[in-house]
């Protein structure tokens, strides 16, 4: 009992150093666990602050764009409202210039009758002044076209440039949306691996709490065990004692009986021969007898 006590007292030792091991185990992982879990936290909340302020941009952006749409659409209707001022001034123009070459056509012709020329040539300068004012409205009405035309292509560059800048935060958007949806899952799964490792720790502990009991319910039958051995040995020995003792008596009986044995063989000697003798005095007696009953008759 002694050595299966002290050999399940040093196997609960070797168990319980190998559960605090375990359990040391299950901590490290723990911690890592809960350190990974803190990073997936970050990350998420890093990933939402950059949607937020990607939001932000999207917005400013999006108006930006609809902005210099807007304004592109203005310089368009302008550049077309430019191309019919300009259509308008050249036919103008061409009118007028249409005018002053008829009324000269009609001045040649008519140059020798008396009066024409001071009727016709005040028709004349007029037309040419407007035709005059027409070319000056055609240049302006052409400037003005090309400042617009040069207007409309830069609204198209504009609105390319936000159309990129919009597709650039749509992109980053979905970058940070797939980021936090990547650091969602791995926060979750890293709950769930964080809840395993308690539950395995907590069980460990159990484990650890139910051999620690036992080693000590081991260690504690120990000395009643040690003492049981030292009481067995006591007796064991007083026995062993006895036991020669009685083997010393027993040869002592063993000697005495061998001169008893003598001693009743010798006197079953003496009695045997006191019988021979006895039976040869019975029969002198009975010889006697004999002789005195002869005796007696004579």
């Amino acid at each position: 009992a002694l050595v299966r006590g002290e050999g399940s007292e040093a196997a609960g030792r070797a168990t319980l150093g190998s559960i605090e091991a375990r359990v040391q185990a299950a901590l490290e992982r723990r911690d890592v666990a809960q350190k990974l879990l803190a990073g997936d936290e970050q990350a998420g909340e890093a990933a939402e602050r950059d949607i937020r302020s990607l939001a932000v941009e999207l917005d400013s952006a999006t108006e930006a764009a609809a902005a210099a749409e807007a304004r592109l659409e203005e310089h368009r209707e302008r550049a077309d409202a430019l191309r019919d001022d300009l259509s308008s001034a050249r036919a103008a123009g061409a009118a007028a210039e249409a005018r002053v070459a008829a009324l000269e056509e009609v001045l040649s012709v008519l140059a020798g009758l008396a009066g024409v020329g001071e009727r016709v040539k005040p028709l004349i300068d007029d037309a040419r002044e407007r035709q005059r004012l027409a070319s000056i409205a055609e240049r302006e009405a052409a400037e003005a076209l090309t400042r617009a035309e040069r207007a409309v292509e830069e609204g198209w560059q504009e609105v390319a440039t936000r159309d990129e800048e919009l597709n650039r935060l749509d992109a980053l958007m979905s970058g940070a949306a797939d980021r936090l949806a990547g650091a969602r899952r791995q926060y979750e799964a890293r709950e769930i691996e964080l809840a395993a490792l308690n539950d395995e720790l907590a069980r460990t502990r159990d484990a650890l709490a139910s051999a620690e009991r036992t080693t000590a319910e081991e260690r504690a039958a120990l000395p009643a065990r040690r003492a049981a051995v030292e009481e067995t040995k006591s007796l064991r020995a007083e026995a062993e004692r006895l036991l020669q003792e009685s083997r010393g008596s027993a040869s002592t009986a063993r000697a005495a009986l061998s001169d008893a044995e003598l001693e009743e063989r010798a006197a079953e000697e003496r009695v045997l021969a006191a019988r021979l003798r006895l039976e040869e005095a019975e029969a002198g007696i009975a010889d006697a007898q004999k002789s005195l009953a002869g005796l007696e008759d004579l």
